[in-house]
């Protein structure tokens, strides 16, 4: 299992190197309940919470990684929501430091996940 402080502290060094305006949380926190989203960054507690899924190391790093950027860059003034200065400073990290931070899951990491997690089986209404 992963540390989520030791990946978490080497994100927010890397975007300091590159001078995003992050705010760093008042605190992380690893999600049990999370099953749909990797991530989630709460305004009101100022706080981030990452899926436990994540740091199973038999998924790539880049996969933890790319999520904390993602919620780091949402402490950012003005990119609370995927707008476009989110989508600047998105673009920026993955040019300047080769990740690919996005607004979803890609195609190749759901593969990556179902994997190792059997999907959960999708009711509708």
């Amino acid at each position: 299992m992963r540390n989520l402080t030791v990946s978490a502290n080497k994100c927010m060094k890397m975007l300091d190197e590159i001078n995003i305006p992050y705010k760093k949380p008042n605190k992380w926190r690893v999600s049990k309940r999370m099953t749909r989203a990797f991530g989630q960054y709460s305004i009101s507690k100022h706080e981030i919470a990452i899926t436990d899924r994540l740091l199973d190391e038999r998924l790539p790093i880049k996969m933890l990684e790319n999520t904390i950027f993602h919620e780091l860059i949402h402490t950012c003034d003005g990119c609370y929501n995927h707008g476009s200065k989110f989508q600047a400073y998105a673009r920026k990290v993955n040019r300047e430091l080769g990740y690919n931070i996005s607004t979803y899951v890609s195609k190749e990491e759901s593969v990556v996940m179902d994997a190792i997690y059997k999907p959960k089986e999708r009711r509708y209404l």
